[in-house]
């Protein structure tokens, strides 16, 4: 079995030195691409915390993993009981932040008349917040 997936979260998930036992927050995790990349490393030991706000796409990640036989995968929607208690014991912490989409425009041309500065104040304040709630992990 095969899957197409974006070269970025390829690079991402193969520039990760995980090893055995290692404990990995994948923070924005989306639908585990990078997950899928890193998680055979850890050999079955250790274990990879998907983290989103979207429950959906945790949902797409929890099928992908299972098919890859990944399973030390713990899922944390965004108000999970166990997040917080993970503070400070990651030993990577991916955070692929939402972007500000300009880079989209070449696939979406009619973007470029909705982008506006406002819009990308509004994303660069927001992948500020998502950057501080994911520095509390390492």
């Amino acid at each position: 079995m095969f899957e197409i997936q974006d070269e970025s979260s390829q690079l991402v998930g193969l520039k990760m030195d995980v090893k055995p036992g290692d404990h990995v927050m994948d923070f924005c995790a989306g639908s585990g691409g990078k997950s899928l990349v890193f998680g055979p490393n850890l050999q079955g030991f250790g274990r990879i915390y998907l983290h989103d706000i979207r429950d959906e796409m945790l949902e797409q990640a929890r099928k992908r993993l299972k098919r890859a036989k990944l399973h030390n995968v713990q899922y944390l929607p965004e108000r999970h009981p166990l997040k917080s208690k993970l503070v400070g014991r990651m030993d990577w912490v991916v955070c692929d932040v939402p972007c500000s989409m300009s880079g989209s425009i070449r696939r979406n041309p009619n973007m470029k008349w909705t982008f506006s500065d406002e819009l990308l104040f509004k994303w660069i304040a927001q992948q500020r917040d998502i950057f501080e709630d994911a520095l509390q992990f390492p």
